[in-house]
């Protein structure tokens, strides 16, 4: 009786649901026993019906697979990731016919944060879909910054091994883990090193008369890019050409003293990541003027310290 069911289930001449209970046990029973995969998926399928999901795109996901931009939505605004803005060490963007099984990868990387498949038949919270999208973008942008080592253009993820997520987390462990991937006070210090000398001590002395602050003496324990006041002020001249103290309000440009995280993003990482937004901090070595203290004690700065505020409290008595 038993076969005649299995073999009426495979030509599908019953349904699993026309199964009173103990024949879908037994049924199972015999799945498992002669290892019968297709069977006990369509038995798990039966249950769980995630399996149905697999050609369905998922409610955040709000763009055509094929689109070079994605949009998607977690309840609030949308938010996109323009493929196409993101160019490999061939020369040609992501989205270029060469790159396509790259980029399918990519996309399968991000819809599998919330494929039942991948959660143990579970449905996840919009929240928590959030929050794996937002880490799995910055995976994704860990690879694109190292497109060059990789040799990504070629050999697409085939160099990525275990080695390459471990020398990964081992730098996020050490310095944070959205510094360990974007490393933002190394590539400032590079950026800003590499265009500096085109700075003239006429325009530098200007500036300083301008904006005096900028040459202040700053205790080391309060540096996080370590540059030298003659450094400093190139820095501080050279970004302010570039736009860097500069802000929207209601699209009219104001003046921002502190700096613009948002045009340093662009100076930093324009055509090298995916993640629609990156929080930069403004640092004060690279501050026009004192910002207003809206408390009594100025803020510790732990950037590079090695020593904790707990532990400074407690040295200082």
């Amino acid at each position: 009786m038993l076969k005649l069911i299995v073999n009426n289930l495979k030509e599908k001449k019953v349904g699993l649901h026309e199964l009173n209970s103990e024949e879908l046990t037994e049924t199972l029973h015999y799945a498992v026993a002669n290892q019968d995969l297709i069977l006990q998926r369509e038995i798990g399928n039966h249950f769980t019906h995630i399996y149905d999901q697999k050609d369905e795109m998922p409610y955040w996901f709000k763009s055509s697979y094929d689109d070079d931009v994605t949009i998607m939505n977690f309840g609030q605004k949308d938010k996109a990731i323009d493929w196409a803005s993101v160019t490999l060490d061939d020369g040609f963007p992501l989205t270029h016919s060469k790159h396509k099984p790259l980029l399918n990868s990519l996309k399968n990387w991000l819809l599998a944060v919330s494929d039942p498949l991948e959660n143990g038949g579970s449905v996840i919270k919009i929240n928590t879909v959030k929050k794996g999208v937002e880490k799995v973008l910055s995976l994704i942008d860990a690879i694109l910054l190292r497109s060059d080592a990789l040799e990504l253009s070629q050999y697409h993820l085939n160099h990525i091994t275990i080695d390459f997520w471990l020398s990964i987390f081992k730098v996020m462990s050490e310095n944070g883990a959205t510094n360990g991937i974007y490393d933002f006070i190394g590539r400032t210090k590079e950026l800003v090193k590499a265009h500096i000398s085109s700075i003239t001590q006429e325009q530098v002395n200007d500036f300083v008369s301008k904006y005096p602050f900028v040459s202040r003496d700053i205790a080391e324990d309060d540096l996080t890019l370590y540059f030298t006041k003659e450094e400093r002020a190139k820095a501080c001249c050279w970004l302010y050409a570039q736009g860097y103290y500069k802000s929207k309000s209601e699209n009219k440009a104001r003046f921002s003293a502190q700096g613009n995280g948002v045009v340093l993003e662009r100076m930093l990482f324009e055509g090298k990541i995916v993640s629609p937004a990156l929080s930069i901090p403004n640092w004060t070595e690279l501050w026009l003027t004192e910002r207003a203290h809206s408390t009594e004690y100025r803020p510790f700065n732990t950037e590079e310290s090695e020593a904790s505020a707990a532990e400074i409290i407690y040295l200082n008595g």
